[in-house]
C-alpha cells in the first residue's frame, strides 16, 4: 500500500494493474502481484496509525538530510503560496466556489533548507491567500518570498517588527514615496 501511495495510484484496480505490469521487478524483490480483493481487505484492516508512524519516520529522515542546492543563506528561506484544488461539486457540495464549481485552497510555507512544507493550511476556496498567510509564524531572522496576492501593509509591518524579512512585488496601484536611491553592489566570483 505504501508503494501504491508513493507511486500515485488512484484506485485498487490501478494498483493491481500496476503490480501486474511490474511482475519482473517484483520477482527480484521476492514479491508477487496481489489480487484486488486482497488489497481491499488489507486496506480495510490496516490501522491508520501505521501510516502515521511511517509518515513521521520519513519526515524525521528528510529533515535531517542536508540540502542539495548550491546557494546558501545565513537565514532560513521560505516560499509562501496558495493553490486552489478543484473538487467534484456532486461529491463536495459544501465546497461550492461558484454555481458550477467546487474547490478548497491549500496554503503552504516551504522551507528551502530541507524542501519540506513547514506551514500548511486548508481553507475555503473563496478565501483570500493572505488570510492563512497571516496565521503562519515564521522564525525570527527568516526570509519569506511570496506573490502580490499577500499584499497587506499591516502584515508587512508585523513581519518587520518580528525581524522577519520578505520579498514580494508591489501592486500596480501601490502608493509610495522613494526616500533614497542606493547603488547596486555586484560581486565577482
Amino acid at each position: 500500500m505504501a508503494m501504491s501511495q508513493l507511486s500515485g495510484r488512484q484506485s485498487l484496480r490501478d494498483i493491481e494493474s500496476n503490480l501486474e505490469a511490474q511482475q519482473e521487478k517484483l520477482y527480484h524483490l521476492g514479491a508477487k502481484p496481489i489480487a484486488r480483493s486482497s488489497l481491499a481487505r488489507l486496506n480495510e484492516k490496516q490501522p491508520a496509525t501505521l501510516y502515521e508512524s511511517v509518515f513521521y519516520q520519513l519526515l524525521y529522515h528528510c529533515k535531517n538530510q542536508p540540502s542539495k542546492h548550491k546557494f546558501r543563506f545565513k537565514n532560513s528561506l521560505f516560499s509562501l503560496d496558495a493553490s486552489a484544488i478543484d473538487l467534484s461539486l456532486k461529491l463536495f457540495p459544501w465546497a461550492a466556489h461558484q454555481p458550477h464549481a467546487a474547490n478548497v485552497k491549500l496554503s503552504a510555507g516551504l522551507n528551502h533548507g530541507n524542501w519540506i512544507p513547514e506551514f500548511v493550511a486548508l481553507s475555503d476556496g473563496n478565501e483570500n491567500d493572505r488570510v492563512q498567510g497571516r496565521k503562519f509564524t515564521f522564525p525570527k531572522g527568516s526570509i519569506i518570498a511570496f506573490d502580490k496576492g499577500y499584499n497587506d501593509y499591516g502584515w508587512f509591518k508585523s513581519l518587520t517588527d518580528q525581524k522577519v524579512s520578505f520579498v514580494t512585488r508591489l501592486m500596480t496601484n501601490a502608493v509610495y514615496d522613494v526616500l533614497e536611491h542606493l547603488p547596486v553592489i555586484t560581486r565577482r566570483a
